[in-house]
């Protein structure tokens, strides 16, 4: 009895010590499950976080490839993918490490995704379609872009978009044409005025050319640095602002080539007498594709205008937080003064060009000295002199009527008026006064100007003609008028 006690008591025992491994398996069993459990949700959740990163990405690359998608294209999803590789690739770089938007546990995987496959530039992986196939053809994304197709913001963008390309092409063409003008012009007149084959100076390809070289390689390095800045936009901003706003000293240099301009043509003038220099400007223009050497040397003059129009486009598009706005808006006042200093001495050149024009032609001295200003000029008015109507040849400027006539024909000349030439009128308009017939009468063709020295009677073709010599002549005697202090007057008969 007392074995069979014993051998009940050991299995017993037995049993208790199997209840407690099993329960010590069960235990690690479910502390292996929860473990596994906790690494699966771990894992979901990475997989989540990785997800809507991603997603965010795809959200920041469709703003930004609205600018230049298609609404149709949005259904074609080959079409967008292919169109996405790019910007995707700008949108992963900048934005990559960012803890704010990816946190601190997906951004390794994201990083690792983003540099493998979007700055790849070829064809999605399939594990980038598995991810983006869930959400970019969705209608959520379809809305958020064609939302911002009909938004100010992108039809902004699109126009930022068109002038950025415009700046950079002009640019391009512009330095072409440069590099025209001075490899297929300056450089081999410059070789056979060396030989002596040409019959020009070195001097008058100077007056020609002017600064055309320095010109090409002050331009040869902005467009490079625009050439630089489009290649990595939209990856990195463009600044266009700021580029600009470091040539602004060196485009100085168009005050020399704009100022010479009209000297460039009177030189070309006199160089196409020599036979020799026109047959090697025409041999030269058959090899070229559009154009000639006229309209290569004024590209120069119509180009600082051509910046402040492109200029003004894109900052009229251009949002006012835009990292590039406020020096974009320095640059384009910059350059629009300088443009409106380039124009105030153009004009003033064209004057003195016009007027040494006038003193050549007509062998006339004393205009340029006297600092006058030309305005108008005409060879349709007769005027009356002693009673005896002729033709002249009548220029006005700023303080006295030219006119000239053939001395063979024209032998009398009135008292007052100051023979300076041999067939030349000058008549002083500083203390001067019109007299206007009404045009219903029987000389309103006609126009009296009378001064402390004598009368001068013109008569014009047309009614329209003469008001508007008259409205320009009062203009310069009231002017005269106040330079010396006086209230000039005029009166009508």
């Amino acid at each position: 009895m007392a074995r069979s006690a014993d051998k009940a008591k050991i299995i017993h025992q037995l049993n208790d010590t199997l209840t407690e491994k099993e329960r010590e398996i069960t235990k690690k069993n479910e502390v292996i499950q929860a473990l596994k459990n906790k690494n699966a949700k771990a894992e979901q959740v990475n997989r989540s976080k990785l997800e809507s990163s991603v997603k965010q990405l795809i959200t920041r690359a469709y703003l930004q490839l609205a600018k230049d998608l298609k609404p149709e294209e949005l259904y074609e999803g080959s079409i967008v993918l292919k169109k996405l590789s790019f910007t995707l690739s700008s949108v992963a770089i900048s934005e990559v490490g960012d803890k704010a938007l990816f946190g601190s546990n997906g951004a390794t995987d994201l990083s690792t995704l983003a540099i493998n496959e979007f700055t790849s530039y070829g064809p999605p992986s399939d594990r980038l379609k598995a991810i983006l196939s869930k959400h970019l053809l969705s209608g959520k994304f379809r809305r958020i872009v064609l939302t911002y197709l009909k938004s100010p913001a992108s039809k902004n963008g699109r126009k930022r978009i068109e002038v950025i390309r415009e700046i950079v092409e002009s640019e391009r063409v512009y330095v072409n044409s440069l590099t025209v003008l001075v490899e297929k012009f300056i450089k081999p007149l410059r070789e056979q005025v060396k030989q002596g084959t040409l019959g020009i100076t070195r001097e008058d390809l100077v007056d020609i050319f002017s600064c055309s070289e320095r010109l090409l390689k002050i331009h040869d390095q902005l467009q490079r640095k625009l050439e630089e800045g489009f290649e990595v936009w939209p990856v990195r901003p463009f600044l266009i602002g700021h580029i600009f706003l470091q040539q602004i000293t060196p485009l100085q240099i168009y005050c020399n080539y704009v100022n010479n301009y009209n000297h460039a043509l009177l030189s070309m003038r006199a160089c196409a007498k020599k036979k020799s220099f026109v047959e090697a400007i025409k041999s030269i223009e058959e090899t070229l594709e559009k154009g000639n050497i006229q309209s290569l040397l004024i590209l120069p003059v119509q180009r600082i205008p051509r910046y402040v129009l492109l200029l003004k486009d894109l900052l009229l598009c251009t949002p006012n937080d835009h990292v590039d706005y406020q020096e974009l808006s320095e640059a384009y006042a910059r350059i629009k003064g300088f443009a409106d200093q380039l124009n105030d001495e153009k004009k003033q050149s064209e004057n003195y060009f016009k007027i040494m024009t006038i003193q050549k032609d007509h062998n006339i001295q004393g205009l340029v000295a006297t600092n006058q200003s030309y305005i108008r000029e005409s060879d349709r008015i007769q005027i009356k002199i002693d009673n005896q109507v002729r033709k002249y040849l009548v220029y006005l400027f700023s303080d006295l009527l030219l006119c000239i006539r053939d001395q063979s024909t024209d032998k009398f000349f009135d008292s007052f008026l100051t023979k300076n030439s041999p067939g030349s009128i000058k008549f002083s308009l500083h203390d001067a006064k019109i007299n206007i017939l009404p045009p219903n009468s029987e000389e309103q063709f006609t126009m009296s100007i009378s001064s402390s020295t004598g009368n001068l009677t013109l008569i014009f073709k047309t009614v329209h003609e003469k008001n508007q010599w008259a409205s320009d002549i009062q203009r310069v005697i009231e002017e005269c008028g106040s330079k010396n202090g006086d209230a000039p007057e005029s009166g009508k008969k």
